[in-house]
């Protein structure tokens, strides 16, 4: 929800300061590098990125694990999603169509595309990150009805469950590499990492084709 919110009220104020800049590409990147950038750190506040390596160790992150494992670093870190999202999608479109001829046919091509492509990427993303989550977890969390065994007060390694006391395979407390932290990290890396490619972009002013790439990139369409 917090999520939801935030980017529904900084989707239009961003809109309509990329509107005051209808022809510079560089500004169109750097707003999404931005974008990207926000997203990195909501994501590295969820993980923790930087959580403890053991049972006592000290905390590798500025904040240890119990500061940032909190229903308020959550609602933090999904704040700044919301603006992540806004800043990181308001531009794109129209950088995509900076220089395509401005009849109706061809902006609704890259329109069909932008769209296509996001679908795909809500579709997707969700399988993708199940896969990282299953593929990262080494110490799972208790979820769903296996809660059962914490409310029971059984918060053990081994999980002790409750009733006819059945083993649940899961940890009570939060536990460096349970899967959901990794997948974080790993989203918060390639956010920062595809930022910083945006970032080249806009100082190399990539957006600014010249006449042979123009013409290639209209017969696309």
């Amino acid at each position: 929800m917090y999520s939801s919110v935030v980017y529904t009220l900084c989707s239009v104020p961003i809109g309509g300061l990329v509107d005051l800049f209808p022809s510079s590409s560089r500004l169109y990147k750097a707003v999404t590098a931005s974008g990207f950038a926000v997203l990195a750190l909501s994501f590295a506040i969820l993980a923790p990125a930087l959580p403890r390596t053991g049972p006592g160790a000290p905390p590798l992150s500025a904040l240890p694990p119990a500061e940032l494992n909190s229903v308020s670093a959550v609602m933090v870190a999904m704040g700044l999603k919301g603006v992540g999202s806004a800043l990181s999608n308001n531009a794109v479109y129209p950088d995509m169509v900076l220089l395509l001829p401005p009849d109706k046919m061809t902006l609704a091509s890259a329109s069909g595309l932008w769209n296509a492509a996001y679908s795909l990427g809500w579709a997707f993303g969700p399988l993708l990150g199940g896969l990282l989550y299953e593929a990262s977890r080494t110490a799972q969390l208790c979820v769903g009805h296996d809660l059962a065994s914490c409310d029971a007060g059984s918060g053990d390694a081994d999980g002790a469950g409750v009733g006819a006391g059945e083993a649940v395979a899961c940890e009570c407390e939060w536990a460096p590499h349970n899967g959901f932290d990794s997948m974080a990290t790993i989203v918060a890396a390639v956010s920062a990492v595809y930022g910083v490619v945006l970032l080249g972009a806009c100082l190399l002013n990539v957006g600014a084709l010249p006449p042979s790439a123009r013409a290639l990139r209209r017969s696309l369409f």
